[in-house]
Formats: C-alpha cells, structure tokens, sequence
C-alpha cells in the first residue's frame, strides 16, 4: 500500500528556510560559484530526507484485515516494507495453490485412466468372471458322470438344490437365476437323469430338457403278457429278486387289487412303460400296473360287474390274433359260442388258453395237451371261460372286449400264425376248410407252429 506524503509542519518549513535563506552577518571573502552550488544540492537533498522520516513517523494506526479473512484488528504501525512482503507471501501461497490443484487434476485423470483400461482389459478376457471367478456358477460342460433323480412337482429351487448337492452346479443361487430365466426350465419332466459334476447352470438345464440324458430305469410290458413274463421283466429289467416279487405277490390288497379280481393279478397287470425309480420297490411297480387298468377301465365305462369277464376276453383277444381289424370279430365268436345257439357246446376251443395252462406260450397245442382235462384252461374240455385271464390287455382289447361288433361267427381260425391273417366262418364246414390252410402253413413251418422261433 502506498504512503501518502504528508505537507512538513511549520519548524521543519522554518529550518529549511534557514538553511537556505543567507543570515544577516558581515560576508566575508567572495564565495566560489561552484561550491554554492554543491550546498544548495546537499539542503535540498537533507530537507527531502526530512520530510520522508516524517511521513513515516507521521503514519498513524490503520485498520487492517486479519490474514484469514476473519475479523478486523488493529495493526501496528508499519512501513510499506511489511507490505510489500504481505503480498509477496500471498502470491506464493496463490501459486502453491495453483500447482496443488494441477497435481490433483493430473492423478485423478491418471487413475481414471487406469481404471478404463482395466475395465476395458477385464471384457476382452471374457468379463468379470474371467478375472475375478464366478463364485455362483461353473463353466462348461461338466467333468465326471453323475445320475441325479428330478421328484415329480419339483420347483426351479428344488431342483437346484438337488443338482448342488450332486455336485453338478455350484450354488443353488446361481442355478435359479438361470432357470427362471429360461422360458423351457418348466418343462423339464421328473425321472433320473445322467449328468455331469460341474456344469454349468445353462448347461446342466439344457441337459434336463433333453431327453437323450434321461436314465431312468424303463421297464416295457406288451400287450398279452403273463404274469410270469412280468416277474421275468422285474427281475432282468428291474433288479428285483425272486424273494422281493413272491413277497409283493403275496399280499394282493397292498397293490390295489379290486376285489372283482378275486385275488387274482393275472390280467390285471396293464401293459405298458414303466419308469421305475431308485427308491421303487416291486410293489410300486406292480401297483402302478393294477391302477392304470383300473383307469382304463373306468374310462371306457365299463361297468364293475363286467370287469372280470372283459379282462379274461381281452386276454384272449390278444394271445389269439395280432390284427386290431379283427379284435371285435373275436369278441363276437366268443360270445356266439357262450350264447344259446352255440354250435360248439359253449366250448371257447381256444389254443392260447390250453397253453396257458400248459405253461408255455406261442405256437400249437400238442394232442396231449388238447386231451388234458386236468388242465382248467383247457377249453376244448372245460366249457365256458378260463378261470382267470391270460396275459395283460390292452384298452383296444378291452374296449372290443366290452363291445363286440354285430355277426353269426361261430368260428376263427388263424392260417399264417407270421401275419396274422385270421379267417372267419359261421358253419363248422367253413371252419374245416380253413382249418386245412391252416395244415399247409405248419406242414411248411413246422418250427413256427411249434413255437420255437416265437420271441419271448
């Protein structure tokens, strides 16, 4: 801040006046020129010296602001030395705090930098579970083999933890992130399923929806087999052992067996696929048989008193022809020949019947066997309806069975036991001359009329 300058008080004015002003005294000899000038110089220099020492002293107390900006105080008198370094600590302050705040600038661009390039560096490998690890999900298609059993009703959750617990896929979290976002994961079906350990959610879901992973334990039952057949199937197929199968056998009501059946389960094993699960047992699958006939059954509206009857003559139905064009045509022979106007006594005659009691499936009845009253299934002996059915029926079967179409038939007979072809006749002449086709076949087929090459 600059000093203003102060006019001199009256005795400075008069002392400069004296110095300068000649004083009334004898002058003595004449003054060299070039010295008064020299003296003239040196009070004026001395009066200007005066004057500066009296600005300063003059200077009285200001009111100054404190160096934070706060509130005023009185500062002492100064000179314009302490000023002149005020503002010289000032600007150093001002350029301390202009490089600061470059510094600052130049690392957050740095860091920010830095950043972009690790993200940028982080999507080119893959994403963040390439770098930092997915700790939800695998990757890939898996490792080692592994069966897992999906229940029936199992929701996206039940299912992941299922898989976890089977080491397929990771967390349970993960997985049903996945599920509910795939629009198909509900259709994944229950049964067991051959997967890997390991997977990925994607994956592990994409291997549920194909049915190529299915391994469930399937267990076929065609149309006309016997129950012995059936024990056979639970044994190879299933695993089952004999002790196991004689065991379920043996109590008939735990399985569902109507009482119409009179404690006989031949017939009333439906035949069909069977998935069986780890912890089923013989009884769980026979049960499932007796059931889904009973299903059938009530479907088609046959009435109670009737169920019996039609399953015997589905049985035989099915053991006698393999054409579904001819079932209702046997129905109606059977029942002609149980009616009033039967032509054979109400004897059925029916080959598959002998055998059944003979033991044996496929092929001819030998003449012993056709002569063997002891035998109950013999029909060419024992009028009427075997005592039980013959083999699992099908609803087809069940369905001619239960409505036989219109016709006189009182006889079949089959003359190609390969295709199947059936020939019907209303007159035992008619039945005699499709008998001797019959004759030709087997004289040229021995073995198949035999049964030997019959697939069991």
């Amino acid at each position: 801040m600059t000093i203003p300058e102060f006019p001199p008080r009256a005795s400075e004015r008069k002392k400069a006046r004296a110095a300068t002003t000649p004083t009334a005294v004898s002058t003595p000899a004449q003054t060299d020129p070039k010295e008064s000038i020299e003296n003239a110089e040196a009070a004026a220099d001395a009066t200007h010296s005066t004057r500066e020492r009296s600005a300063r002293s003059e200077t009285t107390s200001r009111v100054w602001p404190d160096d934070f900006g706060g509130s005023k105080r009185e500062k002492p008198k100064q000179g314009t030395s302490d000023a002149r370094m005020r503002r010289v600590m000032t600007s150093r302050v001002e350029r301390r705090k202009k490089k600061r705040g470059i510094a600052v600038a130049a690392i957050v661009i740095t860091v920010i930098v830095i950043i972009l390039a690790l993200i940028g560096a982080m999507f080119a490998l893959g994403g963040p579970a390439a770098i930092f690890g997915n700790n939800k999900d695998y990757e890939g298609t898996g490792t080692v083999d592994v069966e897992v059993y999906i229940p029936e009703g199992s929701t996206g959750t039940d299912i992941g933890r299922i898989l976890y617990e089977a080491g397929v896929v990771k967390s349970v979290e993960g997985f049903t992130e996945v599920f509910a976002k795939n629009s198909l994961a509900q259709g994944i079906q229950p049964g067991t399923y051959k997967l890997k350990k390991q997977m990925s959610s994607t994956n592990a879901i994409a291997a549920l929806l194909n049915p190529a992973s299915k391994a469930d334990l399937k267990i076929v039952i065609p149309e006309g087999w016997n129950l012995n057949q059936v024990k056979e199937r639970l044994k190879t197929v299933g695993g089952f052992t004999d002790e196991e199968i004689a065991a379920a056998l043996k109590d008939t009501d735990a399985l569902g067996l109507p009482k119409e059946a009179g404690g006989k389960l031949e017939g009333w094993l439906a035949p069909d696929t069977y998935v069986v699960q780890p912890n089923d047992t013989v009884a769980t699958v026979l049960s499932q048989m007796v059931a889904l006939t009973v299903t059938r059954l009530e479907s088609n509206n046959i009435p109670r008193d009737r169920w019996q009857r039609t399953l015997i003559i589905g049985s035989i139905i099915e053991r006698e022809v393999n054409k579904e064009s001819d079932y209702a045509k046997v129905a109606r022979v059977i029942e002609n020949r149980l009616g009033e106007n039967s032509q054979t006594n109400q004897l059925l005659q029916v080959d598959a019947s002998v055998l059944y009691g003979a033991g044996r499936i496929g092929g001819m009845p030998t003449q012993e066997e056709l002569d063997d009253e002891k035998n109950a299934y013999n029909t060419y002996k024992h009028p009427g309806l075997p005592p039980t059915a013959i083999g699992a029926v099908g609803e087809k079967a069940m369905q001619a069975a239960n409505n036989p179409v219109k016709g006189d038939w009182q006889y079949y007979t089959t003359v190609n036991l390969e295709t199947g072809e059936t020939k019907f006749a209303n007159t035992l002449q008619e039945h005699e001359k499709n008998g001797e086709l019959l004759a030709q076949y087997c004289e040229a087929n021995p073995k198949i009329c035999n049964g030997e090459s019959k697939d069991e």
